[in-house]
Protein backbone atom coordinates (compact mmCIF):
# COMPACT_ATOMS: atom_id res chain seq x y z
CA UNK A 1 0.00 0.00 0.00
CA UNK A 2 2.69 2.62 1.05
CA UNK A 3 4.65 1.99 -2.31
CA UNK A 4 1.54 2.19 -4.52
CA UNK A 5 0.47 5.18 -2.79
CA UNK A 6 4.27 6.60 -3.22
CA UNK A 7 4.26 6.18 -6.89
CA UNK A 8 0.73 7.32 -7.65
CA UNK A 9 2.03 10.30 -6.14
CA UNK A 10 5.30 10.65 -8.61
CA UNK A 11 2.69 10.04 -11.78
CA UNK A 12 0.88 13.34 -10.15
CA UNK A 13 -2.17 12.08 -7.67
CA UNK A 14 -1.93 14.11 -4.21
CA UNK A 15 -1.73 11.96 -1.58
CA UNK A 16 -5.81 12.08 -0.42
CA UNK A 17 -6.50 11.20 -3.87
CA UNK A 18 -4.11 8.32 -4.19
CA UNK A 19 -5.62 6.98 -0.80
CA UNK A 20 -8.88 7.42 -2.39
CA UNK A 21 -7.98 5.22 -5.29
CA UNK A 22 -6.58 2.58 -3.50
CA UNK A 23 -8.99 2.40 -0.23
CA UNK A 24 -11.67 1.97 -3.11
CA UNK A 25 -10.11 -0.55 -4.61
CA UNK A 26 -10.06 -2.45 -1.74
CA UNK A 27 -13.86 -1.57 -0.73
CA UNK A 28 -16.04 -0.77 -3.28
CA UNK A 29 -18.74 1.04 -4.01
CA UNK A 30 -18.45 3.20 -1.11
CA UNK A 31 -20.27 6.41 -0.02
CA UNK A 32 -18.40 9.14 0.88
CA UNK A 33 -18.78 8.39 4.60
CA UNK A 34 -16.85 4.99 4.21
CA UNK A 35 -14.40 6.21 1.48
CA UNK A 36 -13.44 8.70 4.18
CA UNK A 37 -12.92 6.01 7.24
CA UNK A 38 -11.29 3.77 4.76
CA UNK A 39 -8.74 6.24 3.52
CA UNK A 40 -8.14 8.21 6.62
CA UNK A 41 -8.98 11.16 4.76
CA UNK A 42 -10.95 14.16 7.00
CA UNK A 43 -14.47 14.55 6.00
CA UNK A 44 -14.25 17.89 5.25
CA UNK A 45 -11.88 17.35 2.39
CA UNK A 46 -13.51 14.27 0.95
CA UNK A 47 -15.87 16.16 -1.20
CA UNK A 48 -13.18 17.65 -2.95
CA UNK A 49 -11.48 14.96 -3.21
CA UNK A 50 -14.15 12.83 -5.07
CA UNK A 51 -15.24 15.63 -6.93
CA UNK A 52 -11.88 15.84 -8.60
CA UNK A 53 -11.25 11.89 -8.78
CA UNK A 54 -14.38 12.05 -10.99
CA UNK A 55 -13.08 14.84 -13.56
CA UNK A 56 -10.19 13.41 -14.38
CA UNK A 57 -11.94 9.75 -14.63
CA UNK A 58 -10.47 7.59 -11.95
CA UNK A 59 -13.81 7.01 -10.24
CA UNK A 60 -17.62 7.17 -10.74
CA UNK A 61 -20.74 7.29 -9.29
CA UNK A 62 -23.53 5.35 -8.76
CA UNK A 63 -27.29 6.70 -8.98
CA UNK A 64 -28.80 6.27 -5.46
CA UNK A 65 -28.91 7.62 -2.06
CA UNK A 66 -26.47 8.47 -0.59
CA UNK A 67 -24.12 8.24 -3.35
CA UNK A 68 -22.12 5.29 -4.08
CA UNK A 69 -18.33 5.45 -5.63
CA UNK A 70 -16.33 2.78 -8.00
CA UNK A 71 -13.05 2.86 -8.56
CA UNK A 72 -11.26 2.66 -12.62
CA UNK A 73 -10.12 -1.18 -12.73
CA UNK A 74 -6.18 -0.72 -12.48
CA UNK A 75 -5.81 -1.98 -16.21
CA UNK A 76 -7.69 1.36 -17.43
CA UNK A 77 -6.10 3.36 -14.95
CA UNK A 78 -2.04 2.22 -15.94
CA UNK A 79 -3.53 2.30 -20.16
CA UNK A 80 -4.74 6.59 -19.05
CA UNK A 81 -1.42 7.05 -17.51
CA UNK A 82 0.73 5.71 -20.08
CA UNK A 83 -1.08 7.65 -22.88
CA UNK A 84 -0.70 10.88 -20.97
CA UNK A 85 2.77 10.50 -20.08
CA UNK A 86 3.99 9.28 -23.63
CA UNK A 87 1.83 12.52 -24.79
CA UNK A 88 3.64 14.54 -22.58
CA UNK A 89 7.27 13.20 -23.71
CA UNK A 90 6.73 13.74 -27.29
CA UNK A 91 5.07 17.33 -26.74
CA UNK A 92 8.44 17.86 -24.27
CA UNK A 93 10.69 15.99 -27.31
CA UNK A 94 10.00 18.33 -29.68
CA UNK A 95 9.15 21.53 -27.50
CA UNK A 96 12.22 21.84 -25.07
CA UNK A 97 15.18 22.44 -27.71
CA UNK A 98 13.28 25.05 -29.28
CA UNK A 99 12.63 26.54 -25.51
CA UNK A 100 16.24 26.21 -24.85
CA UNK A 101 17.69 27.70 -27.91
CA UNK A 102 15.42 30.95 -27.24
CA UNK A 103 16.50 33.42 -24.97
CA UNK A 104 14.41 34.06 -21.50
CA UNK A 105 14.55 37.84 -22.00
CA UNK A 106 13.78 39.74 -24.35
CA UNK A 107 16.08 43.05 -24.72
CA UNK A 108 16.46 46.35 -26.18
CA UNK A 109 19.54 48.75 -26.40
CA UNK A 110 19.43 52.41 -27.93
CA UNK A 111 23.14 53.24 -29.08
CA UNK A 112 24.23 56.84 -29.35
CA UNK A 113 26.82 57.99 -31.59
CA UNK A 114 28.60 57.06 -34.83
CA UNK A 115 32.05 55.41 -32.78
CA UNK A 116 29.59 53.63 -30.45
CA UNK A 117 27.55 52.01 -32.99
CA UNK A 118 30.70 50.55 -34.71
CA UNK A 119 32.13 49.70 -31.95
CA UNK A 120 29.11 47.66 -30.60
CA UNK A 121 29.08 46.32 -34.45
CA UNK A 122 32.62 45.16 -34.26
CA UNK A 123 32.06 43.27 -30.79
CA UNK A 124 29.16 41.43 -32.16
CA UNK A 125 31.26 40.11 -35.21
CA UNK A 126 33.77 39.33 -32.60
CA UNK A 127 31.28 37.02 -30.70
CA UNK A 128 29.45 35.41 -33.56
CA UNK A 129 29.97 31.12 -33.35
CA UNK A 130 28.39 30.53 -36.92
CA UNK A 131 26.74 33.11 -38.71
CA UNK A 132 26.69 36.80 -39.86
CA UNK A 133 24.10 38.51 -41.96
CA UNK A 134 25.24 42.48 -42.66
CA UNK A 135 24.58 45.54 -45.36
CA UNK A 136 26.26 48.18 -45.31
CA UNK A 137 28.00 50.95 -47.30
CA UNK A 138 31.93 50.91 -47.92
CA UNK A 139 32.79 53.68 -44.80
CA UNK A 140 31.60 50.83 -42.33
CA UNK A 141 33.04 48.09 -44.16
CA UNK A 142 36.62 49.47 -44.55
CA UNK A 143 35.80 50.30 -40.42
CA UNK A 144 34.77 46.55 -39.95
CA UNK A 145 36.66 44.92 -42.38
CA UNK A 146 39.39 42.92 -40.16
CA UNK A 147 36.48 41.62 -37.47
CA UNK A 148 34.81 40.42 -40.34
CA UNK A 149 37.61 38.44 -42.20
CA UNK A 150 38.81 37.06 -38.59
CA UNK A 151 34.68 35.85 -37.98
CA UNK A 152 35.29 33.76 -41.74
CA UNK A 153 39.00 32.73 -40.66
CA UNK A 154 38.04 30.81 -38.30
CA UNK A 155 34.89 29.34 -39.90
CA UNK A 156 31.79 32.02 -39.49
CA UNK A 157 29.83 32.38 -43.17
CA UNK A 158 29.35 35.85 -43.86
CA UNK A 159 26.69 36.98 -46.10
CA UNK A 160 26.92 40.97 -46.83
CA UNK A 161 24.98 43.00 -49.10
CA UNK A 162 26.79 45.94 -50.28
CA UNK A 163 25.30 48.97 -50.87
CA UNK A 164 27.96 50.22 -52.77
CA UNK A 165 31.97 49.21 -54.13
CA UNK A 166 33.63 48.33 -50.73
CA UNK A 167 37.02 46.76 -49.87
CA UNK A 168 35.27 42.88 -48.52
CA UNK A 169 36.41 40.60 -51.20
CA UNK A 170 35.98 37.57 -48.98
CA UNK A 171 32.58 35.58 -47.91
CA UNK A 172 29.37 35.78 -49.80
CA UNK A 173 29.14 39.21 -50.91
CA UNK A 174 26.47 40.77 -53.30
CA UNK A 175 26.15 44.06 -54.45
CA UNK A 176 22.88 45.97 -53.88
CA UNK A 177 22.77 47.46 -57.79
CA UNK A 178 21.30 50.55 -57.06
CA UNK A 179 24.04 52.59 -55.66
CA UNK A 180 23.06 56.11 -57.08
CA UNK A 181 19.23 55.86 -56.35
CA UNK A 182 20.75 54.93 -53.14
CA UNK A 183 23.20 57.84 -52.47
CA UNK A 184 19.98 60.25 -52.96
CA UNK A 185 18.30 59.06 -50.34
CA UNK A 186 21.52 60.07 -47.86
CA UNK A 187 19.96 63.17 -47.57
CA UNK A 188 16.73 61.62 -45.69
CA UNK A 189 16.36 61.52 -41.93
CA UNK A 190 17.70 58.05 -41.30
CA UNK A 191 20.55 58.64 -44.01
CA UNK A 192 23.12 55.56 -44.23
CA UNK A 193 21.91 52.62 -42.41
CA UNK A 194 23.61 49.23 -41.34
CA UNK A 195 22.15 46.29 -40.49
CA UNK A 196 23.95 43.47 -38.60
CA UNK A 197 22.71 39.94 -37.58
CA UNK A 198 24.94 37.55 -35.38
CA UNK A 199 24.05 33.89 -35.34
CA UNK A 200 20.01 34.98 -36.40
CA UNK A 201 20.11 35.41 -32.45
CA UNK A 202 21.41 39.00 -31.76
CA UNK A 203 20.64 42.30 -34.08
CA UNK A 204 22.31 45.65 -34.62
CA UNK A 205 20.96 48.51 -36.79
CA UNK A 206 21.79 51.60 -36.97
CA UNK A 207 20.84 54.84 -38.67
CA UNK A 208 22.50 58.32 -39.86
CA UNK A 209 25.61 56.94 -39.96
CA UNK A 210 26.93 60.16 -41.92
CA UNK A 211 25.28 62.34 -39.20
CA UNK A 212 23.93 61.83 -35.64
CA UNK A 213 24.16 57.92 -35.67
CA UNK A 214 22.34 55.99 -33.22
CA UNK A 215 21.33 52.08 -33.40
CA UNK A 216 19.26 49.90 -32.16
CA UNK A 217 21.09 46.62 -30.23
CA UNK A 218 18.53 43.35 -29.14
CA UNK A 219 17.87 39.74 -29.59
CA UNK A 220 14.39 40.29 -30.31
CA UNK A 221 13.75 36.72 -32.34
CA UNK A 222 11.08 38.92 -34.55
CA UNK A 223 13.59 41.32 -35.53
CA UNK A 224 16.04 39.35 -36.09
CA UNK A 225 14.09 36.85 -38.16
CA UNK A 226 13.03 40.00 -40.19
CA UNK A 227 16.63 41.47 -40.78
CA UNK A 228 18.18 38.22 -41.44
CA UNK A 229 15.55 37.65 -44.69
CA UNK A 230 16.21 41.17 -45.75
CA UNK A 231 19.43 40.66 -46.36
CA UNK A 232 19.63 37.34 -47.46
CA UNK A 233 16.61 38.38 -50.16
CA UNK A 234 18.97 40.30 -52.27
CA UNK A 235 20.98 37.19 -53.34
CA UNK A 236 18.27 34.98 -54.45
Amino acid sequence: MEDSLRHLQKLGFTEYEARAYLALLRHNPSTRYQLSQNAAIPESKIYEIVRRLQDKGIIAGLHGEPPRFIPLAPEHLLSQLEHKTQESLDFLSASLHTVANQPAVQWIWNIEGYEETLSKAEDLIKAAKQEIAASMWHEEAERLSAALRASVERGVALNLLAYDDGPIDFGNVREHGYEDRLRAQLSEPHGRLLTLVVDRTQVLVGSSLESTASAVWTNHSGLATIVNRYVLEHFY
